[in-house]
């Protein structure tokens, strides 16, 4: 019996051990299933302090849950965001890489990696996460437009459109898919292909003013300049407060030479841009076409006054003001030119002009030779060299400059006049003839022309076809008209 009762003990006391064992066995997972859900509140009380705009607390909690869970990916991910909102990028990136160690195949977590290498200009590394993201869900639209975005960034529209063209298979209706892909056949050149997607985002969604906008900016590349303005006016049916659409608009006028409409469409530009400086400088150029050269000076320097970097806005006031003798004034504006932009050819020739204008033949050779080492084909830079040459008695050099025109276009009218003045001046009557025949050839009303064949002839004894000559200059509006009325024109006045 002692025997029984000793070996009952020793049984129960080993259940209880066995118990006891079993216990602790069953209490493990109980525990894990205890810190995961105090480490779940710990994220879900960092996501409410993400909420409240307190980041840096809610990177506290989630950094909580992880000391308590440190396998939890979402805390990683949750942290990351937080850090990132913080601008901890480079935290947010090692925090994503965590999340996708223990989820790779956590699509969100690339995603939000991209966007952090994007923000640290890692774009290439965005395209990477994202190029994982497609390999996990290849029927994602999102994804391929959000790669395509990054394509584009880096100029290479030729993958944006590839992943564009994906996403439209996937989700055909989509304007916006369209529209992008639209503006990446733009930046190729593709402007045809450019323009079907367009069309075909108008027709899912025709109220959208940016799509006519940008089909106009298209259809203006291929010279369809009436099409573009028609787009553009239904731009402006749907938003009537766009200056911009205004002033494209008057942009195209212009090319179709409908002033009038282009100067009210700059006009409607200025009345909901009042500091707009391309509606200033555009209007300008109206002004100074229709020879209303005070106002276009104006606004000339309203240009100027909203954005002082604009060389064109002071040299076409100079210009502005060479119309009106303002000729000091004028190479001021051409200094300003030149100051911003010292190598653009014209502003040199254009002070050139305004020099000779003052009577600066010297200043007029100077600003030449600096154009014609920009620029040496510039036909304007020879003739205006030759004609300052023939001022200061350079006879030969003039010669040479105006062959050197003639090569650059052997039909012109003013350079055979020029050449003609100068043969003339050194005697050679017949060659000043023959030069002065084609400068009338190429454009019958050369007053100046018929005035240097005159004096030529004159010099020759044909005193008949000198004073036909003198009058056909008269009529055509040479300066020739007050000699022939003179006591010096006399005998040519009674000439039949």
């Amino acid at each position: 019996m002692l025997h029984c009762y000793r070996l009952k003990r020793i049984l129960l006391k080993s259940l209880g051990f066995i118990f006891l064992f079993s216990a602790i066995s069953l209490s493990e997972p109980l525990g894990a299933n205890s810190n995961k859900n105090i480490a779940n509140q710990f994220v879900e009380s960092g996501i409410e302090r993400g909420r409240l705009g307190d980041h840096q607390g809610a990177i506290t909690r989630f950094s909580k849950a992880l000391e308590v869970d440190p396998m939890l990916a979402n805390a990683y991910y949750k942290r990351g965001l937080a850090k990132a909102n913080l601008l901890d990028y480079r935290g947010a990136i090692a925090d994503f890489s965590q999340t996708l160690y223990l989820k790779p195949k956590y699509i969100q977590a690339y995603v939000s990696r991209a966007n952090a290498k994007v923000d640290l200009g890692n774009l290439q590394g965005a395209i990477k996460d994202y190029t994982n993201a497609i390999g996990i869900e290849s029927q994602n639209p999102k994804l391929y437009i959000s790669r395509a975005n990054l394509f584009s960034q880096l100029n290479d529209h030729i993958g944006a459109i590839n992943d564009l063209t994906k996403a439209i298979e996937m989700d055909s209706n989509n304007p916006e898919i369209l529209y992008k892909r639209a503006i990446s056949n733009k930046e190729l050149g593709n402007y045809r292909d450019s323009i079907k997607d367009l069309e075909k985002s108008i027709k899912i969604s025709p109220d959208q003013a940016i799509l006519y906008y940008e089909k106009s900016l298209l259809l203006s590349k291929l010279d369809d300049f009436v099409g573009a303005i028609d787009d553009l006016s239904l731009a402006i049916d749907i938003d009537t407060k766009n200056p911009d659409f205004y002033l494209n608009r008057g942009l195209l006028k212009s090319q179709v030479l409908d002033y009038k409409g282009a100067l009210d469409d700059f006009n409607s530009t200025l009345e909901l841009e009042k500091q707009n400086h391309y509606g200033y400088y555009n209007r300008g150029l109206i002004r100074a076409f229709n020879r209303n050269y005070k106002s276009a000076i104006r606004d000339f320097s309203q240009a100027i006054k909203f954005n002082s970097e604009n060389p064109l806005a002071y040299s076409n006031r100079g210009l502005a003001k060479l119309k009106i003798k303002q000729y000091k004034s004028s190479i001021i504006d051409l200094n300003s030119a030149i100051t911003i932009q010292p190598n653009n050819s014209k502003f040199y020739l254009i002070r050139a002009y305004a020099r000779s204008k003052q009577g600066d033949f010297r200043g007029v050779l100077f600003d030449v030779d600096l154009a014609l080492k920009l620029d040496s084909r510039s036909l304007y830079g020879y003739q205006l060299r030759a004609f300052a040459n023939s001022i200061l008695g350079n006879f030969r050099q003039a010669i040479l400059d105006t062959d050197k025109a003639l090569e650059l276009d052997s039909k012109n009218s003013f350079t055979y006049q020029i050449r003609g003045y100068v043969k003339a001046k050194l005697g050679d009557f017949q060659g000043a003839i023959s030069d002065s025949d084609l400068s009338i050839a190429y454009n019958p009303k050369n007053s100046y022309a018929y005035e240097f064949r005159a004096y030529s002839k004159g010099r020759l004894g044909d005193k008949q076809g000198a004073c036909s000559d003198y009058k056909k200059s008269s009529f055509y509006g040479g300066d020739i008209k007050k000699w022939l009325e003179s006591e010096s024109g006399e005998w040519c006045k009674k000439m039949l």
